[in-house]
């Protein structure tokens, strides 16, 4: 007789749920748009990408002149093989003028809504955990308001990049068809996720995360068989052709950009990049640590470890326990600084100082403690987004070059927050009603 409410408690919840989540994706994607309804017309001299679009895209009378997309570079006059990305700016030339923006931008925003649906879509392919996939979604396409919204990784600011402009549809279309092509692989389609696959680096050569994708995610369907003996090679040989299929085009591809544009990919590694990357994946710790801000971390760390210290004490003990690790942070903060300890507190406490990266290690540091339990979906999300990030972060794009890797990061995020519900509402039924997908079925856990 308990199972019932708990069960139709949760199913309300989880409607409320739903329902402000696309509410909060629409307002934060309609957000986007606005500017554009403001002003639809943007001379393109205002910004390099569409100028040069539109400088060379003037040369092209007909469509035996884009022939020259597949074996050369795409209309800029950086040298990129983007032939599929080169058709659909064209394509847009011919339906609009060049300076009218809105439509293109309505295109922009829902590319980014589909590839946001199938991302899902695939998750709860892999997991079948309702929550997870919808949190996911908040976290990746919603509306933060608390102000230090970027502790939950660094997704939001990608995607708000990203849908600055409409120049940047290359990396919707591109992760889409990533997307497409993994959720076809897991249904167990190959010769369709190919086709997919191949299209994804058509629109943008960082598509090619999508062959070690394929890989992260095909270990994690069969991890439970993985350790068994000789499973491994029984799986390659059942799945060989495929195998070679997939590798065949993949050489075919390096052939064919090698071709266009050279040999060089433009992947490299320094200070700048690596301390990129680390930003990137490790979140404000990481990120505080890279610029030599070691306070926050460490009052963080403090607070943290005080109230794990003192969680079976009563509320006066971890009031003192706070207030001794605030102190000790005050103190540690003086020697870095050299200054006084009223110079540092109001520093360290000042909310348009350094307070809100404190509120952050904290937030981070304890969601990362409860994801401990989740450990192996936070694994996988971490592998996938390294995956999907490397092409990106070993060059000098920009933030919205990371539009693939952010979604499977949050996924990492969301994971980790949906044991920290589990603490702050109990009754774990509520947090993981359904159990992982096992023979391609869904059971309902009691």
């Amino acid at each position: 007789m308990d199972s019932r409410p708990r069960t139709s408690l949760d199913r309300k919840a989880f409607l409320i749920a739903v329902v402000a989540i696309v509410s909060s994706i629409g307002y934060w994607t309609s957000q986007a748009i606005v500017p554009y309804v403001v002003s639809p017309i943007r001379p393109v001299r205002w910004d390099l990408d569409w100028y040069s679009f539109d400088r060379m895209l003037s040369q092209v009378h007909g469509f035996s002149d884009t022939l020259k997309w597949w074996t050369g570079s795409w209309p800029h006059p950086v040298a990129y093989w983007r032939p599929l990305s080169s058709y659909a700016i064209w394509g847009m030339g011919l339906i609009w003028p060049t300076e009218y923006m809105l439509p293109r931008q309505i295109i922009m925003v829902a590319s980014h809504l589909l590839f946001t649906l199938l991302a899902g879509l695939l998750l709860w392919r892999l997991t079948g955990r309702r929550w997870l996939t919808w949190i996911t979604i908040w976290l990746f396409a919603g509306f933060r308001p608390f102000p230090i919204s970027w502790a939950f990784s660094h997704g939001q600011l990608t995607v708000a990049r990203l849908l600055a402009n409409p120049k940047n549809l290359p990396d919707t279309a591109m992760s889409i068809m990533v997307a497409g092509s993994l959720l076809l692989l897991a249904k167990g389609k190959w010769p369709a996720s190919l086709v997919l696959a191949i299209m994804a680096v058509g629109f943008k050569e960082t598509g090619i995360a999508a062959w070690p994708l394929a890989l992260v995610m095909l270990l994690w369907i069969d991890r439970e068989k993985i350790g068994q003996p000789g499973y491994v090679l029984n799986a390659v040989r059942r799945n060989r052709v495929g195998a070679l299929i997939w590798a065949l085009a993949l050489v075919l591809f390096v052939l064919a950009r090698s071709h266009a544009v050279g040999i060089e990919i433009g992947m490299r590694w320094n200070v700048y990049i690596v301390l990129k990357t680390a930003l990137f994946f490790g979140g404000p710790i990481v990120g505080e640590l890279a610029v030599r801000n070691w306070s926050p971390v460490i009052i963080g760390g403090l607070v943290v470890g005080t109230g794990l210290a003192l969680r079976r004490f009563g509320l006066l003990a971890k009031f003192i326990g706070l207030i001794v690790a605030l102190a000790i942070g005050v103190l540690i903060d003086t020697r870095f600084q050299g200054t006084t300890w009223d110079v540092s507190a109001a520093r360290l406490f000042g909310f348009d100082l350094d307070l809100p990266e404190v509120i952050a290690v904290i937030i981070w540091l304890y969601i990362a403690i409860k994801g401990v339990r989740d450990w192996r979906t936070i694994a996988f999300a971490f592998a996938m987004s390294f995956m999907a990030g490397i092409p990106a972060m070993s060059t000098w794009a920009g933030a919205h070059s990371r539009y693939l890797a952010a979604f499977f990061l949050e996924v990492a995020v969301a994971a980790a927050l949906c044991e920290v519900g589990r603490d702050l509402f109990g009754a774990r039924a509520r947090w993981r009603i359904f159990s992982l997908r096992k023979h391609g079925k869904v059971t309902l856990r009691t």
